[in-house]
């Protein structure tokens, strides 16, 4: 009489009855189902916490109380910047592509020099560095930055600085005002403000080998993305590695400023790429996205800006007349693509530096004459005055308890805490894929399946982890 055979586990009667593989495929169409319903909801409901609505921004540092100041700069600011722009454009060294060789950007460069020195208290410098573009070729660059001290009676330990280009202005321009001009007037109108309590730094920084390619590829005049425009801004990368080096080392640069607490790129353009007025910075830094979050919520709160923020951005959405739903879940697809594909511009350099960035941009689109009011010089000039002076009085460093966030608009967003069950939920199909072939091998087979999914799980735990609870 042969004994009976022993009780097979319940995992081994599933996988011999031919249920593992069914039922993995049904759990992985439901998380891909349910997961990617739930990412078009968050447009319009937090579905943890059980509201109808996406989450507001808000301010959680005490010092920045942007409603209780009124910007000052009036129609006489707007028109140094005017006429700073007049000036350039009717330079003998610029031309429909700006100071695109080294030696009329050379002139260029000499006359910025002089516009710097104009301002009382502006100390002036140049920086010189070599750009590496292919194997054994380099370009000779140069930027320029002036330096305005704060206040008297303050300890002058920490800074700001403003980002613009000057090469790439073209003398065809007709815009009125470029970046470097605003940056000009906004350095000469700072000059002696009680308020001031950090240094301002205006970097201009030498972009002109982006010209060439960038106007055969896009033949609209523009001032600002491109050094930058595809990630990678050499001149601010160059002065920030020169700025934070050795102050005995010979890449180092002749003068500095306090410690860098934030930083404003300055744009205008004339280009139709499609981004929102006030961009929020993202960069890939090992390996964590980290947006500003509150640098732009004061940008987004200055006095003044909201008159023309809105209408600017509703031209940039799709000529389509959707929904407000719609438009929000296209502005976060676009802003999720944009922290997908890594650094969008010369402010997200500053990130590598844990110094909070973030792009204004001046949007001259072709559609504004017919669709929009036109940008006033001064709104934009006010947005820039109102940054500086809240984050100036800042003592405190921006923190927020989460650094991953997602904006469907630029007064709501969408937490870690909110996200990451769609994300686990969308990736229920590999876990299911490594069961299924984890029931199918015997030894060494299962338990490296094993092992990899414990790896992948740890990793994941951990990086969970690190961006929701260390800053």
């Amino acid at each position: 009489m042969t004994a009976p055979p022993p009780p097979r586990r319940l995992l081994q009667r599933l996988v011999d009855n031919g249920r593992v593989q069914p039922g993995a495929l049904v759990v992985s169409w439901i998380g891909i189902v349910l997961g990617i319903a739930w990412i078009l909801m968050h447009p319009v409901v937090t579905v943890t916490t059980g509201e109808p609505k996406s989450r507001g921004t808000y301010f959680s540092e005490n010092a920045l109380l942007v409603d209780t100041t009124t910007a000052a700069i009036g129609d006489a600011q707007a028109a140094w910047a005017k006429s700073y722009h007049k000036e350039y454009i009717n330079l003998d060294w610029t031309d429909e592509t700006g100071c695109e060789l080294h030696s009329t950007c050379t002139h260029v460069l000499t006359w910025i020099e002089s516009k710097l020195r104009a301002i009382p208290g502006v100390e002036v410098y140049r920086q010189e560095y070599s750009q590496h573009l292919y194997d054994a070729e380099y370009v000779n660059r140069t930027n320029i930055y002036g330096i305005l001290r704060a206040a008297p009676l303050v300890d002058r330990k920490e800074s700001l600085v403003l980002v613009a280009q000057y090469p790439n202005i073209p003398a065809t321009s007709k815009n009125g005002f470029s970046a470097m001009s605003v940056g000009l007037a906004m350095l000469r109108y700072l000059d002696e403000k009680k308020w001031l309590a950090k240094d301002v730094v205006l970097l201009l920084t030498d972009g002109a080998y982006a010209i060439s390619l960038y106007f055969v590829l896009h033949p609209l005049p523009l001032d600002g993305p491109n050094d930058g425009r595809d990630g990678y801004a050499p001149g601010v990368e160059a002065w920030l590695n020169a700025y934070h080096a050795d102050p005995f080392a010979t890449t180092a640069l002749e003068m500095h400023a306090g410690l860098i607490r934030g930083a404003i790129n300055l744009e205008t353009s004339l280009d139709s790429h499609k981004y929102n007025a006030v961009r929020r910075p993202s960069v890939l830094v090992r390996p964590f996205l980290i947006p500003s979050t509150r640098c732009a919520d004061i940008s987004i709160d200055c006095d003044d800006v909201l008159t023309w923020l809105h209408p600017h951005l509703q031209a940039l959405l799709p000529a389509v007349d959707y929904g407000d739903y719609v438009s929000r879940l296209m502005t976060l697809l676009r802003f999720m693509k944009t922290l997908a594909t890594g650094p969008s511009g010369p402010h997200a350099n500053f990130i590598h530096y844990n110094i909070d960035a973030i792009t204004l941009s001046a949007l001259h689109d072709r559609t504004s004459i017919t669709t929009t009011a036109p940008l006033r010089l001064v709104h934009w000039m006010r947005s820039i005055e109102t940054v500086v002076r809240a984050v100036s009085n800042l003592e405190e460093k921006f923190h927020q308890s989460f650094y991953l966030y997602l904006l469907p608009s630029t007064r709501t967003f969408v937490s870690i805490g909110e996200y990451y069950y769609p994300m686990v939920l969308v990736m229920l199909p590999l876990f299911a894929h490594t069961l299924f072939h984890s029931t199918n091998t015997g030894g060494l087979r299962t338990a490296f399946a094993l092992a990899s999914f414990a790896v992948a799980a740890a990793l994941g735990s951990i990086l969970l982890v690190l961006t929701t609870h260390l800053s």
